[in-house]
């Protein structure tokens, strides 16, 4: 009697700690605040100058509900775009703005995906590709198309640390961040 009540008290503390909260998991592995940035090299190639930037530039509300601005650019020429994220539950959800005013969501990242399990990114199925205690790797593929398959990793406290073409052989690594945690 006496360890089953020391065992109830553990599951309680343990739930209470926020260790399963599916919220706590998806901005562990994409941390969102505003001045927080990704800088990006391109992968086995030490010479090129090319570095692509992610930016948290503010937190702007569309159709009520909260998004954060991120700013991405790269230092080779004028590229520059800009994307609107938020956490939901487990998953990163995008914004997807359209010309004709038809914007719609569509979860970019769910962390809590399984072996057996896959979501929907636009026109790309994802899977789990690899998952450990500090990173997850998720596989995007577009079946119709050809030479269109992705991986992008994320890991715990930094965000995403691999965009990688699985057909093209190449991608682009994190080698400098700044990031404020939650």
């Amino acid at each position: 009697m006496k360890i089953e009540h020391i065992s109830i008290i553990f599951l309680m503390f343990i739930s209470s700690c926020g260790i399963n909260d599916p919220e706590e998991k998806a901005w562990g592995y994409f941390p969102l605040s505003v001045g927080n940035e990704w800088n990006y090299k391109i992968q086995n190639n030490p010479e090129s100058d090319y570095v692509s930037t992610w930016r948290v530039n503010s937190i702007t509300k569309i159709s009520g509900k909260e998004y954060f601005e991120i700013i991405k650019e790269n230092n080779l020429n004028s590229y520059k775009d800009t994307s609107y994220f938020r956490i939901d539950g487990s998953k990163l959800v995008e914004l997807i703005i359209t010309n004709n005013n038809q914007n719609f969501e569509t979860t970019f990242a769910d962390f809590s995906v399984g072996d057996d399990s896959s979501f929907k990114y636009r026109f790309f199925n994802v899977t789990l590709k690899k998952k450990d205690k500090n990173s997850i790797t998720l596989f995007y593929d577009a079946p119709q198309m050809v030479d269109e398959e992705n991986s992008i990793t994320f890991e715990k406290n930094k965000g995403i640390t691999l965009f990688y073409s699985d057909a093209w052989g190449i991608g682009e690594y994190l080698f400098d961040y700044q990031i404020e945690t939650q």
